[in-house]
């Protein structure tokens, strides 16, 4: 008898398959982040919207902002949690309720909110700085090569899986922004 072992490789499809069954819609994306500054004890969390039509029509130049003053997040974290779905981290202390450093009770334990960026632009930027850090991490999620649906890249058909999909890190020793986090999408 032959046998075979193969292993779960997922299309990278189901990143949009997985954001359109949790997140309905844009308010609800918002929403998802606004849980993620809120379990990283952000005091404040501000949402700009720029060059929208009036009635919030996207144009090519649209982009939203949303900046917080939250613990921000370290290299380690951003590999080994923002980049991994499904994180047992908070999985793992389940029996226990989950709170934050000021104690607050943590919202996020799906990790939803790293799919809620998907749904509102093809060009994330997510800059980063982990209290009382120097370096600041840039987190560059260009997408824009790739359909809306994960299923071609610069229109070349060919099977595109979840791990094909690179997402760039950037380590700055010149901090740029004065606060912990901001995501940019566009």
């Amino acid at each position: 008898m032959d046998k075979k072992v193969f292993k779960i490789r997922p299309y990278a499809r189901l990143l949009t398959m997985l954001g359109e069954q949790l997140i309905k819609n844009e308010q609800i994306a918002l929403t998802e982040l606004i849980k993620n500054s809120y379990d990283a004890d952000a005091d404040w969390v501000k949402i700009s919207f720029e060059n929208f039509g009036d009635n919030f029509e996207i144009n090519d130049n649209s982009k939203i902002i949303i900046r917080d003053n939250g613990i921000g997040m370290t290299l380690e974290t951003i590999e080994k949690s923002w980049m991994n779905p499904a994180t047992p981290n908070k999985y793992r202390g389940k029996g226990n309720t989950l709170v934050s450093r000021k104690g607050r009770t943590v919202q996020g334990e799906k990790g939803i909110g790293r799919f809620a960026i998907l749904k509102l632009g093809n060009k994330i930027f997510i800059t980063t700085r982990p209290e009382e850090s120097q370096n600041e991490y840039e987190i560059n999620y260009d997408l824009s090569a790739y359909d809306k649906d994960f299923l071609t890249e610069n229109d070349k058909e060919k099977e595109l899986f979840i791990d094909d999909i690179n997402i760039e890190v950037s380590t700055n020793d010149n901090p740029n922004i004065l606060l912990n986090q901001e995501f940019e999408v566009e």
